[in-house]
């Protein structure tokens, strides 16, 4: 029996009751992911993460300099009512900045794109997919909630780089 195109076998691992045995072949399985695919999205996700929460974290310190400067101060003892916003402002923008830490989750999405950018390295220098899906796997532990528009985005980017025009955007 022939080998079986790289369509057909998408086909039959796809199709409902085929590619495979056991209680749920009424259902489909999941297709299968190129490896680069699954390594730019990730890596493209997490520089849209950084970049996005590197600018929240520098705009709030930006923010909170300004707000709790002399400047601000000298306006404040012109008019009070301001002084109370102003104060408000910089003990709600210190209290953001302390609790979700923009600056740290940031720098922790740099780590996780370098790591895959790494893998991805690792991959075209000929590491089995097998290996880097291992990888990758251990990656995704470490990995910090997921903001969906941002995934959505890099979902896109990624398709659209590798395959142009003919990719399914979500």
């Amino acid at each position: 029996m022939g080998e079986r195109t790289e369509a057909e076998q998408s086909r039959l691992e796809t199709e409902p009751g085929r590619g495979h045995q056991g209680p749920t072949t009424n259902y489909p399985t999941a297709p299968k992911v190129d490896p680069t695919f699954k390594l730019l999205f990730s890596a493209l996700y997490h520089d849209m993460a950084e970049t996005t929460l590197m600018r929240w974290h520098r705009l709030l310190t930006m923010l909170n300099l300004l707000l709790g400067s002399g400047a601000a101060a000298a306006i404040g003892a012109r008019h009070p009512n301001w002084a109370l916003w102003m104060g408000l402002a910089v003990a709600l923008i210190g209290s953001l900045q302390l609790v979700w830490d923009f600056g740290k989750v940031a720098r922790d999405h740099a780590v996780l794109r370098q790591r895959y950018y790494d893998l991805m390295a690792d991959f075209q220098r000929g590491k089995s997919a097998k290996e880097v899906e291992a990888c990758m796997t251990a990656l995704y532990g470490a990995e910090p909630p997921i903001i969906e528009r941002l995934r959505k985005r890099a979902h896109n980017k990624a398709g659209r780089s590798l395959y142009g025009g003919k990719f399914n955007r979500i």
